[in-house]
């Protein structure tokens, strides 16, 4: 995450102007708060499939 949030610290205003900054920003903040989730321990479950334990 350190790399990505250089990188797009350096390149802001050709960002902000892209085609596509609209799009870059709402899958950025999917994974910000995805990311935050997983920090945190979120409470969101998948059953994957029996323990056989």
């Amino acid at each position: 995450m350190p790399a990505l949030a250089a990188f797009l610290r350096r390149h802001l205003g050709w960002l902000a102007v892209h085609p596509a900054a609209d799009d870059a920003a709402t899958e950025i903040d999917a994974l910000l708060r995805r990311a935050m989730a997983v920090s945190r321990g979120s409470q969101d479950r998948l059953a994957v499939g029996h323990c056989g334990a």
